[in-house]
């Protein structure tokens, strides 16, 4: 799967390409993945998908690049922006869960949710009045949310 990086003095945070967002959405496991957890897949406006997505990246890289960011802060704010930034007519809440499931597999993390414990975290933040949090807050919390709830690969 093909993505792209900032130097290593910036940060060994790794990001997905155009064609590795393309490939992410055309991957069956993931189909069956957002099934199990919302009943359906992505939408099927595949290249808006992924000129929302990518652009969701762009932003977050820049941030990790220039203002600086941790794995899993930067997984938030992808999550975070999907769901809150609203760049789909529908299917926001799964793609959210997607890219950051994609973003953590590229970083060498995997995920350890339940698929309901997910579900009802995405709700939450989908339920979030945008007038009137603190984005940085919320961003923080879901940082410590996903934190609890990836491991490295090489760790049982």
């Amino acid at each position: 799967m093909e993505t792209s990086s900032p130097s290593s003095q910036e940060s060994k945070v790794v990001f997905f390409s155009q064609d590795g967002l393309l490939e992410l959405y055309e991957e069956e496991y993931n189909e069956k993945y957002l099934t199990e957890i919302f009943g359906s897949f992505l939408p099927t406006e595949k290249d808006r998908w992924i000129e929302g997505m990518d652009s969701v990246q762009r932003t977050v890289e820049t941030r990790v690049r220039y203002v600086g960011s941790n794995l899993h802060e930067a997984a938030a704010r992808i999550m975070f922006s999907v769901i809150k930034g609203h760049k789909l007519s529908d299917g926001n809440k799964r793609s959210s869960i997607l890219c950051m499931v994609g973003f953590y597999n590229i970083n060498g993390y995997r995920t350890t949710f339940r698929p309901n414990h997910l579900y009802r975290k995405t709700k939450e933040v989908a339920a979030l009045d945008s007038q009137t949090i603190d984005d940085e807050k919320e961003i923080g919390r879901l940082a410590a949310f996903l934190r609890k709830n990836v491991k490295p690969y090489d760790e049982s």
